[in-house]
């Protein structure tokens, strides 16, 4: 049987096999749909009723997560309510409607690249690696553009959880559910809240593989070695 090996970053110890469950990564558009000037006050509207959704959404996950594992990691949910409520953020994807005469995708999108950029530019880790809940919120926001329609729901079969990367609500909803039994990411450092969670929950994780999502696939078996 062929196998081979990558070596990360340890962020949670502890050892694990079992079949993956691979994520897929957000990604955010790169296609400029324009609109005339009329359709603008509708783009708007369009806009508010996403910001509405992703609000009730965020209050119910903060309600979930704090039932579940605990009010110490609902935190995230509350600082995603107080990204999500920054009137200057809103105010810039309008403008960016306004201005470039945009769909309400692209505005996010734009916007998105922005502060991945600013945090970027940011030498502390840890205040680095703040950007995810910028995304987070973000990807939710260019999600609930349209009206969630129901898809399919993982299994509850234990499994080994590998993606790009994982949003911090994401990490906190999947590592809650406690089928989750080890984790492997192609980004991410010992600050990201993927790592401080599986390390409250003591779920081997391993970061930093770099192209780990694209080598297996779901239902592949995998060990990860958060020690060593």
């Amino acid at each position: 049987m062929d196998y081979f090996r990558l070596r990360g970053i340890g962020v949670s110890p502890g050892i694990a096999i079992g079949d993956v469950l691979l994520t897929e990564k957000v990604i955010f558009t790169a296609r400029k749909d324009s609109i005339s000037p009329d359709q603008i006050e509708e783009e708007i509207k369009r806009l508010k009723k996403a910001v509405e959704r992703t609000h009730e959404q965020l209050t119910l996950l903060r309600k979930e997560i704090r039932e579940k594992i605990g009010k110490e990691h609902s935190f995230i949910f509350d600082a995603h309510l107080l990204i999500l409520g920054d009137s200057s953020l809103i105010r810039g994807l309008e403008k960016r409607i306004h201005e470039d005469k945009s769909s309400a995708e692209w505005a996010i999108s734009r916007v998105h690249d922005k502060y991945m950029a600013l945090f970027e530019s940011i030498p502390d880790e840890y205040f680095r690696e703040r950007k995810s809940d910028v995304a987070d919120v973000l990807s939710k926001l260019h999600n609930n553009l349209e009206p969630a329609e129901l898809g399919k729901r993982d299994d509850d079969k234990e499994k080994i959880l590998v993606a790009h990367d994982l949003l911090p609500s994401e990490a906190a909803l999947r590592l809650s559910r406690g089928n989750i039994l080890a984790v492997a990411l192609d980004m991410g450092g010992g600050t990201s809240h993927t790592a401080i969670l599986a390390r409250s929950l003591n779920i081997p994780a391993v970061v930093g593989l770099r192209n780990i999502s694209q080598q297996i696939k779901s239902g592949d078996c995998l060990i990860v070695d958060g020690t060593d």
